[in-house]
């Protein structure tokens, strides 16, 4: 992890030779980076498996209603 904020802090991208390649996320995709040991690699269907769906519906009825209809309006989310 310390690898991947070094490039990005120097580099703007947290990829470099030597280590798995970090994809930017997609919702269709819906891929992140997973720093599990003993290798990163990407993982698919996280919004799904943290059911974050259900977490924005509950955001939109807070008073941060706006932050979730941002994140829904740029399709971070649904």
């Amino acid at each position: 992890m310390k690898a991947y904020w070094t490039n990005f802090a120097k580099n703007g991208s947290p990829n470099f030779f030597g280590v798995p390649n970090w994809a930017g996320f997609t919702v269709v995709a819906d891929n992140v980076q997973s720093l599990t040991p003993p290798t990163a690699a990407i993982e698919l269907g996280f919004a799904a498996e943290h059911k974050c769906d259900f977490w924005i519906g509950i955001l939109g009825e807070t008073t941060l209603a706006g932050v979730a209809n941002a994140l829904t309006a740029k399709g971070i989310m649904h």
